[in-house]
């Protein structure tokens, strides 16, 4: 007994030389776009702040992101220390336990203002006078800092040589 399935149907689409052009324009003007209206922030020069005072596995959780961007560019990105609310410099500024929870809570949720781990990730492409990009990581506590770190690296563009995050992002966890 033979069973008679269909044939599968070929499809053509004949594009013109101008809808050639147009396309091969658009993959070419696209990502100059993105890149001036602030749609990614590359973390190839990033430098990253703490609060003092951090329990280990929010250290650690730093690490990881660290070892992420490392593996990509080659080089782990620089940590300061946080005494300085100094903003100035040219790379992205990641900022990890240094914006008081009690200034980003206020524009939260009822329920989310006392969740216990609670986390707000906010990344701007050039806040204030400096115009330096500043990815800021707020938590209610110490497991919620670590929880945005996670976030963070969750949220990477992992490309060949580069590590980038889209901007302006705001994720509350």
């Amino acid at each position: 007994m033979s069973v008679n399935l269909p044939q599968p149907q070929r499809l053509y689409c004949w594009a013109s030389p101008v809808t050639g052009l147009v396309l091969l324009l658009a993959g070419a003007v696209a990502p100059a776009l993105a890149a001036e209206t602030g749609g990614v922030i590359s973390l190839r020069d990033a430098e990253i702040r703490m609060a003092p005072g951090l329990p280990t596995f929010v250290h650690r959780a730093v690490e990881d992101l660290r070892t992420v961007i490392a593996q990509r560019i080659g080089r782990q990105p620089e940590t300061t220390p946080a005494d300085t609310s100094d903003r100035t410099g040219t790379g992205p500024l990641i900022e990890v336990g240094l914006t008081p929870w009690q200034k980003v809570a206020d524009s939260l949720p009822t329920a989310d203002r006392s969740r216990a781990e609670a986390y707000v990730l906010t990344v701007e492409a050039a806040p204030g006078e400096s115009g330096r990009p500043v990815i800021s990581i707020a938590g209610r506590d110490e497991q919620g800092l670590k929880f945005g770190v996670i976030e963070l690296i969750r949220r990477l563009r992992l490309e060949a040589g580069d590590v980038a995050v889209a901007s302006p992002l705001r994720v509350v966890g």
